[in-house]
């Protein structure tokens, strides 16, 4: 009882991270806090007095991508205060979320049609994953799409995702990744 069990704060500051997002932050805004990795103590019967928390943070809007780091600051800083403990927060930025430019995506679908068969082209919701391709994107025009790769007897909603230790491809799909990108090429310096 005259221990800070830093074990049970970290505990505490994963589900409190999740709490807080729902309630403090603004639910049109998705934010996912995803910890991959924690690591404390040394043995089964020794209170740990410290714990490594290593996680990633995702988000599509660029406005609260940029205030995100201080959020998670104060609201780590104010879990583990109120427990007796206290913390180091340190994030760093990989990557900022990625954002199709517009008319650039509208020319490269028609492209894609062209290539691979526009009824093989969908659009989907945005997605939560990290990609340094953003960097690019905010520099110049970019267009950042997916390949289906999932076998043809398999889900594409149930097959392992390719960070998955049981991801696989229908390695023929490649032939189109090919063509989409050769078609875009042309297509592209065609426009200019």
């Amino acid at each position: 009882h005259q221990s800070t069990d830093a074990i049970w704060i970290a505990a505490r500051v994963v589900s409190g991270l999740q709490e807080a997002i729902s309630r403090r932050l603004d639910a049109l805004h998705p934010v996912v806090v995803s910890f991959g990795r924690i690591e404390g103590g040394k043995a089964f019967n020794v209170i740990a007095d410290h714990v490594r928390l290593l996680g990633t943070v995702r988000c599509l809007d660029l406005e609260l991508h940029a205030k995100l780091p201080s959020w998670i600051e104060e609201t780590v800083q104010a879990i583990c205060a109120g427990y007796g403990g206290e913390a180091r927060v340190r994030y760093r930025c990989i990557s900022p979320p990625v954002h199709n430019d517009p008319e650039l995506t509208r020319w490269g679908t028609q492209s894609l049609g062209r290539g691979v068969g526009g009824e093989r082209v969908k659009e989907i919701q945005p997605v939560m994953g990290a990609e340094d391709f953003s960097i690019l994107a905010r520099a110049v025009p970019g267009m950042f799409f997916f390949l289906g790769i999932t076998p043809p007897d398999e889900d594409a909603h149930t097959a392992p995702a390719n960070h998955s230790p049981l991801f696989h491809i229908h390695e023929p799909a490649l032939k189109y990744g090919v063509r989409a990108l050769t078609y875009l090429a042309f297509d592209y310096l065609r426009r200019k």
